[in-house]
């Protein structure tokens, strides 16, 4: 008895499970699938082809098979136009083209462009998805002018129509100090006329004095296509600082015009260079040192253009008196030495300055003054330093040779004794 209960009862979750199932993957299934489409024009002239894409995104824990297609409809007119058999997997996304008649052989008036897409799976009931729609119209046929004719003609050839383009730069930093580096002035422009191109790109950097530099590339680039572009500018240290303006121009290099051809667009942008005063590390320094001894103070300095000269100052006040001279020494003591470039360069290097320590307990304080090639000066703060007590020296040990003997001894006989 209680096992047909059981029985029964596993039976009804059996069926109720399947039943879920079956309604998440059949009745679900509409709300599980994204259609987006692209924008369509308002209206459109005569001769004008229309291109639709449509996006598709499942959310279905299953395959999704289905037939997408779209219906063109208007007055007294109805087309199904191109059609597609998807099989939709989970969170991937799918792109498919849809292109009406030109426009030439539609009627004016209003149309409607129903995209649908039904399930399409073998055995299985045909429900619609999910379907979208767009509308537009066709402007009634002019005639056109003889300019106009010709010019479509010369669209067809590439000849006798000026090209055109878009033009946009990348952003760079307007203000900085980057000497010693590369800059890169780059950007994409892109061919917007019916034919392919040459084209000629120029850029123009102006000096603060106003002393122009010139870049130029060649490219041939197909209808529609984009080219990127990328100029490397090098920031030697010998550029001066202040603004440098940067113009970007694009010209016709077709064959037969002049040196830069008819210019076709343009922009602008510009950066400044900015000189750094020098920069000092003086982690070498110790901050205790000891008296009546020569020290190597080591500092190292950084600058962008190179410096020109470092200076150690110091400052000295005694607070005894010289031994064995009953006079006191000079109280207070201001000195200022020049550094030498000991290791590295201008850019990087360290610079030594040797100075003579004071006695113990003495006062001792420094500051280090660097200006760079452009006239840039970086002075520390004075640092305090504690003299301390003079290291003894160890004794050199003497060499048989530095051993004086007594007249008529030598030190050894001929048997070694």
């Amino acid at each position: 008895m209680y096992r047909r209960r059981f029985l029964a009862i596993l039976g009804l979750f059996v069926i109720v499970g399947i039943g879920f199932t079956l309604g998440y993957l059949v009745i679900g299934k509409k709300d599980t699938i994204q259609l987006e489409l692209s924008m369509l024009d308002k209206s459109y002239r005569h001769g004008q082809s229309i291109t639709l894409n449509a996006v598709l995104r499942s959310q279905a824990i299953t395959s999704i098979d289905g037939i997408l297609n779209a219906r063109l409809i208007g007055d007294n007119y109805e087309k199904v136009l191109q059609t597609y058999f998807p099989r939709l997997k989970r969170n991937v996304e799918y792109t498919f083209e849809f292109k009406t008649p030109v426009s030439s052989a539609l009627k004016p008036g209003t149309y409607r462009l129903l995209v649908r897409l039904i399930s399409g799976g073998s055995g299985s009931e045909v429900e619609d998805l999910v379907n979208q729609e767009r509308t537009f119209t066709v402007r009634p046929k002019r005639k056109l002018t003889a300019k106009e004719i010709a010019t479509i003609k010369a669209q067809k050839s590439g000849k006798g129509i000026p090209l055109d383009a878009d033009l946009a730069l990348y952003p760079i930093e307007t203000s900085g100090s980057w000497y010693g580096e590369i800059m890169i002035i780059g950007g994409v422009f892109r061919n917007i006329t019916y034919w392919d191109g040459d084209y000629k790109l120029v850029v123009t950097i102006t000096d603060p004095a106003g002393e122009k530099t010139e870049m130029i590339e060649k490219y041939r680039i197909k209808s529609g296509e984009q080219q990127e572009f990328s100029f490397d500018v090098d920031i030697t240290t010998d550029m001066a600082e202040g603004r440098y303006p940067i113009t970007v121009k694009v010209f016709d290099d077709r064959a037969g015009k002049k040196q830069y051809g008819r210019l076709i667009n343009e922009t602008a942008t510009s950066f400044s260079l900015q000189d750094l005063p020098p920069e000092l590390n003086l982690d070498a320094i110790e901050l205790s040192i000891p008296g009546d001894d020569e020290y190597d103070f080591k500092v190292q300095a950084y600058d962008d253009r190179g410096i020109e000269t470092m200076r150690f100052q110091y400052r000295i006040e005694r607070k005894g008196i010289i031994e064995n001279i009953n006079i006191l020494k000079k109280n207070k003591v201001e000195e200022t030495v020049p550094m030498i470039l000991a290791s590295g360069d201008r850019l990087d290097g360290v610079w030594v300055a040797k100075v003579m320590m004071p006695n113990e307990g003495d006062l001792f304080s420094f500051s280090v003054k660097a200006e760079d090639s452009d006239g840039h000066v970086t002075t520390t703060e004075y640092y305090p330093v504690s003299v301390t007590k003079r290291l003894k020296k160890k004794k050199e040990e003497k060499k048989d040779e530095d051993i004086k003997y007594l007249p008529g001894f030598q030190g050894y006989d001929e048997w070694g004794y």
